[in-house]
């Protein structure tokens, strides 16, 4: 599984570099932007820019902190749907998919008629939910472990980043119906505060990297050193 363990070191590498951002332009934010400008700036700009300021100090953090949520979940989904390739390659009985007769009769090599029930397949994977990635991956690796791979925390924050992109941050129907232990009401505003996002940035991370372990011993024999405890 080497091209999922590059893209899960690239996955690892870029959420570490984000969090560093992160926490640079939420300084800048917090400070007001002071000593941001270099001393050729215009001062007509400089002037304009530090009467936006304020709306920066209560707006930019926020925004920050839900693009960095967005950011995490689509490097995961990527790690997931680039893995799941590399295992339905590896295992084409998995790939069960019905292909009309014309299509068939067209693909007489074997080698390309796998390639497109691949392609197909990956297609459906695409368009799936989180949930049913994780159902997918439940039915082909029997020490599938809900808990271990914490499913139940990467929906919420999935669902999350669906009210952020979809719903301008307020809780929708779907996300109460999709996260029934919720606290939060429809049409609720959900926050997005440091704590969240970097359990949600952890919570990522040891999902990615258990997935990643587990793949790597059902279909490669490969097992992962133990966890050493926190």
């Amino acid at each position: 599984m080497r091209k999922s363990a590059t893209i899960l070191r690239f996955y690892l590498d870029s959420t570490s570099k984000q969090d560093e951002y992160y926490e640079a332009a939420l300084d800048v934010a917090l400070t007001g932007g002071s000593g941001i400008f270099p001393p050729d700036f215009d001062p007509v700009l400089a002037y304009g820019f530090s009467k936006l300021m304020p709306h920066f100090v209560s707006e930019f953090p926020r925004l920050l902190r839900q693009t960095s949520l967005v950011m995490v979940v689509a490097a995961f989904e990527s790690f997931v749907m680039d893995s799941l390739r590399t295992v339905l390659d590896i295992k084409p009985k998995l790939l069960k998919v019905e292909l009309n007769k014309k299509k068939r009769k067209k693909l007489t090599n074997p080698t390309d008629l796998r390639r497109e029930k691949l392609n197909r397949k990956m297609e459906q994977l695409a368009s799936d939910s989180i949930e049913k990635k994780f159902d997918f991956v439940r039915s082909t690796c029997p020490d599938f472990d809900d808990k271990h791979l914490q499913t139940e925390s990467v929906i919420e924050i999935f669902e999350t980043r669906h009210i952020i992109v979809h719903n301008g941050g307020i809780v929708s129907q779907r996300y109460i119906q999709k996260i029934p232990k919720s606290d939060f009401a429809v049409d609720d505003e959900r926050p997005i505060d440091d704590k969240y996002l970097r359990d949600s940035h952890r919570t990522i991370n040891f999902s990615a990297l258990r997935l990643c372990g587990l793949f790597l011993k059902e279909f490669c024999g490969v097992t992962l050193p133990k966890e050493q405890p926190a």
